[in-house]
């Protein structure tokens, strides 16, 4: 009876309440049981009745716990998200005509889960990337777009993150490595603190990436920290502690040029070779991505038992500069070899070779750390009801399209590598439709019962057999670039690719030349095209999927229809022999030059090999469906004609720098 005086519950109270009330209501029960007008020899078995259902009454209230609170049960699953940085999606073991790779714990995942082989950034530039994670939204859009942020700069704290929804179902949130949500020159602080509350995490080893973390004199994240304790494994340097002896190795950024250390040297494009060691020395347990596993399972180990967790372990490496320990490079061996990049005309083979090898060493050795860690999940007891997922910020272009580093539209950039494994999900699975990493994030909440905001990106993660292919968006606006992508499966052999570039694409890809300043737009079918060599913009799909960009990118780029609309076939064999001239006219400059960073004649034969398989397999979705489409042609001049006489007046302007701290360049220099 005393449920009646009882408050209204809240969420401490509310299994006592409902417990209060179970009691009253059985007891209010046996009681009218005893007062009804029954006959004396039946009135022990309606006791009885009464009984047995307030017993099972209060049995509920005391078991019964709402969804809201499933994560606090045992049973609730843990998330592990392995986060490499700069991690192109060809260089994960898989494609061995690009790297062969030995990464036996990245193939068991796949093996045991599900590997996505289109999987999409939703932004190819640290900052931007993370922060469309971490508010679980794309890039750019006017209706539920991520915050505008930038390299150099803060994730706003007023924004909700996944890692706070997953708190309130009881999840403990960790965070360890590069996460780039504090990147202004205050940064992360040398205790990690600075905004770790805010963003929703309650445990953390946090570090800028592998540049900033030198900015300063003196230490200011808990990595630099870290390394000021540290013996110097190396004299070359001339400091006695390991974070002045990296400071002198990686480099540091002067004013607002990002520098070079003395393990580097500069390359054409945007790259680096940095044939020096790093300065760990024999103690390879302080190398950056081995630091950060040392206290990824420190976490774990410190993680209050009974309560599931989440752990994003954000890994500096691959992302640049490519600097390797002495153990990293002997495990390489001296006879390993990798091919030279694609359609590159400025670098030399030889150091082609040598940045690829490093790059290589880098994924190898966090393949040998994943393992660590599943065998640490494993002496836990918890990697059976672990979901682990696989996956990077974005790509890296590794020197193809005379390019090194991010920030462009092409798939090396904006396509990275995802497996996800654990309970229920398909084992050995190869799935093909194109997917958002923003999934991975829906897939967690999802699996998790945690709250979602409406504007959140809800679009699951599809199986092998799913049927529906649903667009991707990708994209990126600085003040040096500005373009917006959308991937689309239509069938087993066509996979399209449209590009937007409001003010001309960037530079580098040498079959495409950049049309800057006009808007410029761009197809290519990825399935068969993944060099993004032929240009089918004139096609129905390109019209298609225009129409799915972002309102003042469709305005810009939506293809018109023009009086001399053209067959897919004829398409496809004029945009080939225009493909093969310009090879040919490259390769007979080039004829002799390997040393020097051109074709050799094998490569032509294959680029020539890759340009008939092309014109093969792309008589397009016409042959594919069996009827023929209507093929939007001379769009592109038109659109260009209008724009210089003053009809784009809805046209975007080159987005200007974002305001910040005045010295906020300091850290985007690291990344550049």
């Amino acid at each position: 009876r005393g449920a009646q005086s009882v408050a209204k519950p809240t969420p401490a109270n509310d299994r006592a309440a409902r417990l209060a009330s179970a009691l009253h209501a059985a007891s209010m029960a046996a009681t009218s049981r005893l007062r009804s007008p029954i006959a004396p020899h039946r009135r022990e078995e309606h006791v009885g009745f009464a009984t047995w259902r307030g017993a099972a009454v209060v049995a509920w209230a005391l078991t019964y716990r709402p969804a809201a609170s499933a994560a606090t049960d045992k049973q609730a699953p843990n998330f592990l998200l392995l986060f490499p940085d700069q991690w192109r999606y060809d260089w994960a073991g898989f494609d061995p005509e690009a790297a062969q790779l030995e990464v036996p714990t990245i193939r068991k995942l796949a093996a045991e889960g599900t590997r996505y082989i289109y999987a999409y950034t939703p932004a190819p530039w640290c900052v931007p990337a993370r922060a469309c994670l971490a508010s679980v939204k794309l890039y750019g859009n006017k209706l539920g777009s991520a915050p505008n942020v930038v390299n150099g700069h803060d994730f706003p704290v007023d924004v909700p993150t996944w890692y706070q929804s997953l708190q309130k179902v009881g999840y403990q949130t960790m965070t360890v490595g590069k996460d780039d949500l504090t990147q202004s020159v205050r940064g992360t602080g040398v205790d990690g603190t600075r905004h770790a509350a805010e963003l929703g995490f309650d445990s953390f080893y946090r570090m800028q990436d592998k540049f900033a973390t030198f900015a300063f004199n003196e230490p200011w994240d808990q990595y630099g920290e870290t390394l000021a304790n540290e013996s110097c494994g190396s004299n070359a340097s001339g400091y006695s502690n390991l974070r002045m002896c990296n400071k002198w190795c990686y480099g540091v950024i002067a004013g607002k040029k990002q520098g070079v250390g003395a393990c580097c040297h500069d390359v054409p494009g945007g790259g680096w070779n940095c044939p020096v060691m790093d300065q760990v020395g024999p103690n390879q347990q302080l190398y950056i991505d081995n630091l950060v596993t040392s206290k990824a399972e420190a976490l774990l180990d410190s993680s209050p038992a009974g309560k599931p967790w989440a752990l994003h372990i954000s890994f500096p490496g691959p992302h640049p500069p490519f600097i390797i320990t002495e153990g990293m490079n002997k495990s390489m061996g001296a006879s390993r070899s990798f091919p030279i990049s694609f359609d590159n005309q400025i670098v030399s083979h030889e150091e082609q070779r040598q940045i690829r090898r490093s790059y290589a060493a880098e994924i190898e050795n966090l393949d040998h750390l994943f393992g660590r860690l599943l065998k640490k999940l494993e002496t836990m007891g918890a990697l059976s009801n672990t979901y682990i997922i696989v996956m990077s910020d974005h790509g890296e272009m590794l020197g193809d399209h005379n390019l090194f580093g991010k920030k462009v539209p092409w798939e090396a950039s904006i396509r990275v590598p995802l497996i996800v494994h654990g309970p229920g999900v398909g084992k050995g699975d190869v799935v093909e439709t194109p997917v958002s990493t923003l999934s991975a994030i829906d897939f967690i909440l999802d699996k998790a019962g945690a709250p979602k905001e409406d504007d959140w990106y809800q679009e699951p993660l599809p199986t092998r057999d799913s049927n529906e292919h649903p667009p991707i968006q990708s994209g990126l606006s600085t003040y040096s670039e500005d373009f917006r992508v959308v991937i689309k499966r239509f069938n087993a052999t066509h996979t399209m690719k449209l590009v937007c570039c409001p003010f001309g694409c960037p530079e580098g890809n040498s079959d495409v030349p950049t049309n800057a300043p006009d808007p410029q737009v761009l197809a290519f079918n990825i399935a068969s095209d993944p060099q993004e060599r032929i240009n089918l913009h004139s096609t129905s799909e390109a019209l298609h999927m225009a129409d799915l960009l972002p309102h003042k990118y469709a305005s810009l780029c939506m293809p018109s229809p023009g009086s001399n609309s053209s067959s897919a076939q004829a398409i496809v064999e004029d945009e080939v022999q225009a493909f093969q001239m310009r090879s040919d006219g490259r390769s007979a400059s080039a004829a002799g030059t390997s040393a020097g960073g051109k074709r050799s004649s094998s490569a032509r034969a294959a680029e020539q090999s890759a340009a008939s398989a092309v014109a093969g397999s792309s008589l397009f979705v016409a042959a594919a469906a069996g009827s023929s489409l209507v093929l939007l042609t001379a769009f592109a001049i038109p659109l260009i004609r209008r724009c210089r006489l003053g009809g784009c007046s809805t046209a975007a302007t080159a987005p200007a720098p974002p305001p910040g701290d005045e010295t906020s360049e300091l850290l985007a220099g690291g990344e550049a």
